[in-house]
């Protein structure tokens, strides 16, 4: 339904034109213990101490923080002294009671992107232990009393990598009209949809740059019609509204962005008003600040670029 046009080519430095170097995942196992831990210093455990025995390279991951890579967290549990890791720094914090926070293990990447492979998660609620690998055969679905709980994040599968480099990204206009009569700010990529202005909406200028095809690290921004208001929706999260309900029409993809900021991008605010059943959206934080006019701010939506 949604068409994309006016493509534009331009030249995303990512850092600069040197590779990025990976660093070396090293995993161990401690039978006792039942604990699998993931260090990047090899002079943590080396070849084998502490009841633990190496078990070789579990892929290859970021020693320092590139365009488009999360950190990974790492925690012992107090009682068990298993190993736990996260990119959800929200999970555990800066620990609690049952856990002790031992800074960023590692940088990776919450998308796929080339060269990656998942990092898959498991827990074993007998042992308080989890579980950490790039390949799914080993546990599968959960066995050995492991309980598989999806992919941790993605991390390389060879050793340097061109995580960096120079990256050519197709992007587009993001058009923006609003319709006063509904409250509705509508944005497309399409200028033959509204073009100057019809059907009650007056144009407003480009509200950012997007990518109209999908890239490495973006992912799908999601549009959406409410049935009675009759004012856009739009999401990054499809479990959100998925194909629609009685609520919401579903109206294809508007656009490919990134769930995390890269270089040259800024944040496309997010606000809702209930009132209206509206939303708003809008790289500009002082256009509507913390929320005002009815509009609740709800945080970032996903990250775009602010110029050609």
């Amino acid at each position: 339904m949604i068409k994309n046009f006016l493509f534009l080519t331009f030249v995303l430095a990512i850092f600069n034109s040197k590779a990025q170097n990976t660093t070396k995942l090293y995993r161990y196992n401690n039978p006792e213990k039942r604990d699998h831990l993931f260090t990047t210093s090899w002079d943590e455990i080396k070849n084998g101490r502490y009841g633990y025995t190496y078990e070789g390279v579990a892929g290859y991951v970021l020693a320092q923080q590139d365009s488009g890579s999360i950190p990974c967290y790492r925690y012992l549990n107090n009682n068990s002294k298993t190993h736990f890791y996260t990119t959800s720094f929200s999970e555990l914090g800066k620990g609690n009671a049952e856990y002790s926070y031992e800074g960023i293990a590692f940088y990776a990447y919450p998308t796929q992107i080339q060269n990656t492979a998942a990092f898959h998660r498991y827990n074993n609620d007998g042992s308080k232990s989890h579980f950490y690998t790039t390949s799914f055969e080993e546990l599968g679905n959960g066995k050995s009393g492991y309980v598989y709980e999806g992919v941790a994040c993605y991390i390389f599968t060879t050793e340097d990598n061109n995580s960096a480099g120079i990256v050519k990204v197709k992007t587009t206009k993001l058009y923006r009209y609003n319709n006063p009569a509904k409250r509705d700010h509508l944005f497309t990529t399409s200028w033959d949809e509204i073009k100057n202005g019809r059907y009650g909406y007056t144009y407003e200028g480009v509200a950012g740059y997007v990518l109209a095809q999908q890239d490495s690290g973006s992912i799908p921004c999601y549009r959406y019609l409410n049935n009675n208001s009759k004012t856009h929706f739009y999401t990054t999260s499809f479990s959100e509204l998925g194909n629609g309900n009685a609520e919401y029409s579903y109206e294809g993809i508007a656009f490919y962005a990134y769930p995390t900021q890269i270089q040259n991008s800024v944040a496309f605010h997010r606000y809702n008003n209930d009132g209206s059943k509206s939303h708003f959206y809008s790289t500009s934080f002082e256009e509507l600040g913390n929320g005002k006019s009815g509009y609740v701010y709800e945080g970032v939506a996903c990250y775009i670029f602010n110029n050609e």
